[in-house]
């Protein structure tokens, strides 16, 4: 309860039920269609309502998810923990997600359990 997670997915069907099963689970969910709006809203938010966890599609217009997570690290807002959400968890992918300075990596498609489990990862600490 009480905590934040910004999700950037332009496939809006994903996106919303995503966001449901964030929200049936406590979380207030805040959607983005790319890496930009993913960077408009941090810039907007305010010390006393801060993002707690940012899940990232890799494939989005605009600004990727890739271009997005660097982009972060480089700012104020560079210690918000990112999961990656992506089709591709080839070796390849998990190397240039990492060094993008991303987390963690959850495959799509992604089953509950495995959605619950990272999710319970990053905030039980």
């Amino acid at each position: 309860q009480g905590k934040t997670i910004l999700l950037a997915d332009d496939d809006l069907v994903a996106s919303k039920m995503t966001g449901r099963i964030l929200a049936t689970l406590g979380f207030a969910v805040i959607h983005a269609q790319n890496g930009q709006e993913v960077l408009e809203i941090l810039d907007q938010r305010s010390v006393d309502s801060p993002i707690d966890l940012i899940l990232m599609d890799i494939e989005m217009p605009i600004m990727d998810g890739i271009q997005t997570s660097k982009a972060i690290r480089q700012s104020k807002h560079k210690d918000i923990p990112i999961v990656a959400s992506t089709g591709d968890t080839s070796e390849n992918k998990r190397r240039i997600i990492k060094d993008a300075g991303i987390n963690d990596v959850l495959g799509k498609p992604f089953f509950k359990e495995e959605f619950f489990q990272i999710l319970a990862q990053w905030f039980s600490k």
